[in-house]
C-alpha cells in the first residue's frame, strides 16, 4: 500500500501531528499516447503541498520528463522556469545540470523507464514562486544500465496555479508507452 508505505517514510507526519497525504487523481495509459498529461484540478487552493508520483516509458526514447503549471488549459510556457540537479549514471559517470527551458525538468535525458517522485510547494499561493523538488531514475542510453537525478527547480514568477500539465519532452511531446501517474495532497 502506497500510503502505508509513505508514513513509513515519515512523509505523512509524525506522532501526534495531524499530517495525511489525500489523493486527488491517478491517470492511466495501456499503449502508446502522443500529447501531454493534463492534471486539471490540483485542488491547490486546497494543499499548499503536492506529490507527483509518476512510472512510465519514453515512447521514441531519449526525452526528458517535464512540467509545466497553469489555469483553465493554458500553462506556462516562457523561459522561465528554472533547474538543478545532480546526475549520476552506472557507469560512473555524474554530472551537475543547470537551465532555463519552457517547462521544468524532473528527470533525466533517458531512454526508457522514467519513474519519478516530485514534491510541488506554493502551486496555489500568488505570493510565492512554485517549487519543485524531485528524484528520478530511468533507463541508460541503448538499455546499457541505469540513470538516476536529483534536484529541484521553479517557475521563476509568482502566480496561483490549479493545473499541471506532464510533457514527455520539452518541446515536441513524443508521447509514452504505458505509463500511470498520481497526485496527492499533503496536509499540513
Amino acid at each position: 500500500d502506497m500510503t502505508l508505505s509513505l508514513a513509513r517514510l515519515g512523509l505523512m507526519g509524525g506522532a501526534g501531528e495531524t499530517a495525511g497525504l489525500e489523493h486527488i487523481q491517478t491517470i492511466t495509459g495501456t499503449s502508446y499516447q502522443t500529447g501531454a498529461i493534463h492534471f486539471t484540478d490540483a485542488k491547490s487552493s486546497t494543499y499548499r503541498k503536492h506529490l507527483l508520483l509518476f512510472n512510465g516509458g519514453s515512447s521514441n526514447g531519449y526525452n526528458y520528463l517535464s512540467l509545466r503549471f497553469g489555469n483553465s488549459g493554458s500553462y506556462e510556457a516562457g523561459d522561465a522556469y528554472r533547474y538543478a540537479a545532480f546526475d549520476q549514471q552506472s557507469n560512473n559517470s555524474s554530472s551537475e545540470k543547470r537551465d532555463t527551458h519552457t517547462a521544468l525538468r524532473i528527470g533525466a535525458y533517458v531512454y526508457q523507464g522514467e519513474n519519478v517522485a516530485c514534491y510541488i510547494y506554493a502551486l496555489g499561493d500568488s505570493t510565492k514562486r512554485t517549487f519543485v523538488t524531485f528524484t528520478f531514475a530511468g533507463v541508460r542510453a541503448n538499455q546499457a544500465g541505469s540513470r538516476t537525478q536529483f534536484g529541484s527547480g521553479m517557475w521563476a514568477s509568482t502566480g496561483a496555479y490549479n493545473q499541471i500539465q506532464i510533457l514527455n519532452d520539452d518541446y515536441t511531446n513524443r508521447g509514452y508507452h504505458a505509463y500511470q501517474t498520481s497526485l496527492y495532497g499533503i496536509v499540513d
